[in-house]
């Protein structure tokens, strides 16, 4: 919270975006963002989002259980995630085409 005031305070100084930039080792684009930040009085850091793990894995065994000819394709679009976040976590449960058989 800190730098992003510094930053701002430093472009209302009279310093440009790419002095900031550089001056606090930031990306341009995050110079940027914090000024727009601070038009709206929102300069503080965003909180989390939620959760990032959305594939329960008790959810997902049970699933497989009664559903096991399902392919990737079809788990992914039932638990609304990408068919590689269903592989790994198919992975991680030990949970193969032989398990499946």
């Amino acid at each position: 919270m800190a730098l992003r005031e510094r930053v701002v305070k430093f472009v209302r100084g009279g310093g440009t975006r790419a002095e900031a930039a550089q001056c606090y080792s930031l990306g341009l684009r995050s110079v940027y963002r914090y000024l727009a930040a601070a038009k709206t009085d929102t300069l503080a850091p965003k909180t989390s989002w939620g959760g990032w793990r959305k594939l329960d894995p008790a959810k997902l065994a049970a699933h497989v259980r009664q559903q096991p000819a399902a392919t990737l394709h079809e788990i992914k679009a039932v638990f609304h995630v990408s068919h590689n976040a269903v592989w790994v976590s198919l992975r991680k449960l030990g949970i193969t085409l032989e398990h499946i058989k």
